[in-house]
């Protein structure tokens, strides 16, 4: 079986690594020239630290961790091996492949191809810096968007991560969501279990994820 998969972030090397593992063809595609590992530390809860130990051997600890996202994508890509770098997602074609997933983030190409858009603004924040700053600087207030979709799928392309289901920027889920649905997905493509099937054993959970990251907002 083969696999091409759009975005190396969290999302799309689980899967890569799921699939890997069980024998399938993948070819790793990310537009950034090398992996992205800026970022700050990112928590991790109950799922996403479940999925982390049944791929990387790492302890599963009570409690939500917190780790730098650039620890946990290097972590992650170290076992998959093998990405395309500096490849961008508009330029790579669908056709030829059993199973195409789009793990290339909040502004996803993929889901614009796919003719999806699920932007919904749910709040917003505002961020206080503590260092010195001119007096006459003003405050802004960021909106924070989430993506919620009808489905995230059309024929043999689906989206996972942040593509199909953001949860909102400084919210503390996204990570643990694009850890779910990576290997959640990747796992039933592994079972013979068709898209429309595993989206609908996932999406009661993600969208109880979503929820809880718009609570958190509102708190």
């Amino acid at each position: 079986m083969r696999a091409l998969i759009i975005g190396a972030g969290p999302a799309g090397l689980t899967a890569a690594l799921v699939l890997r593992r069980s024998g399938w063809h993948v070819r790793l595609v990310e537009e950034a020239p090398r992996l992205r590992t800026e970022g700050f530390s990112v928590p991790v809860h109950e799922r996403g630290r479940q999925v982390l130990a049944s791929l990387l051997d790492v302890p599963v600890t009570r409690g939500p961790v917190e780790m730098s996202r650039g620890d946990l994508v290097r972590m992650l890509a170290r076992e998959v091996g093998e990405i395309c770098f500096g490849v961008a997602a508009e330029t790579v074609p669908h056709e030829g492949w059993d199973l195409v997933l789009g793990a290339d983030g909040i502004d996803s190409p993929t889901r614009g191809r796919l003719g999806l858009d699920g932007r919904r603004p749910t709040g917003h924040v505002l961020l206080f810096p503590t260092g010195e700053a001119p007096g006459g600087d003003p405050w802004r207030a960021d909106g924070i968007d989430q993506i919620v979709l009808p489905r995230w799928s059309v024929g043999n392309v689906m989206l996972i991560g942040d593509a199909a289901a953001a949860s909102g920027a400084s919210t503390g889920y996204g990570t643990t969501v694009a850890l779910a649905m990576g290997y959640e997905v990747a796992t039933g493509m592994t079972r013979g279990l068709t898209l429309d099937e595993i989206e609908a054993r996932l999406r009661p959970w993600v969208t109880e994820q979503q929820a809880a990251a718009r609570r958190r907002l509102r708190a």
